[in-house]
């Protein structure tokens, strides 16, 4: 098991990530991922298949970590400040990360695998619809973007800037 980490933040505009994609992690994470992937590959032969299975942001029951940390936040708080985010991340379910699973034992599959259920979608749209599921009224805030167009009129106005600084 591996992770889209290994890829690093970012796709090019209007192409989503596939097994083919240059992985170029940024982080101590991704980049230990990758360095997992290449040494357990060295080990692959004909009677030792190698399987590396990449996966996006897993949702279903028992999940923890980043999915479980987001809904707890939708839960829990009146307003979580993700309504201008417009990225795009892949997701996938926990029953179809374990079904693939099972069909490439089954199949003994080697090779690369991007686990993912199908179109990526914003952090925006998906903290609205783990709103709906927690019955929550429109939580979504555009804080972030508030935030910004503040803090240039604080700047500009208090002469906190100064060119060429």
């Amino acid at each position: 098991m591996s992770t889209v980490k290994v890829y690093g933040e970012y796709t090019q505009k209007g192409k989503p990530w596939s097994e083919d994609t240059y992985c170029a992690p940024l982080d101590p994470y991704g980049k230990s991922k990758l360095e997992g992937e290449q040494r357990i590959k060295e080990l692959e032969d004909k009677n030792f298949i190698v399987s590396i299975i990449r996966t996006p942001l897993v949702y279903g029951a028992g999940v923890s970590a980043n999915m479980y940390n987001l809904m707890k936040m939708v839960n829990k708080y009146p307003f979580v400040p993700f309504g201008n985010i417009n990225n795009k991340r892949s997701l996938t379910f926990v029953g179809n990360l374990c079904q693939l699973l099972h069909a490439i034992i089954e199949q003994k599959k080697s090779g690369i695998f991007l686990a993912c259920d199908g179109p990526a979608v914003s952090t925006s749209n998906l903290v609205k619809e783990i709103s709906k599921a927690f019955r929550k009224k429109n939580n979504v805030l555009a804080f972030l973007k508030c935030a910004i167009k503040s803090l240039k009129f604080l700047i500009v106005k208090k002469n906190f800037y100064q060119p060429g600084f």
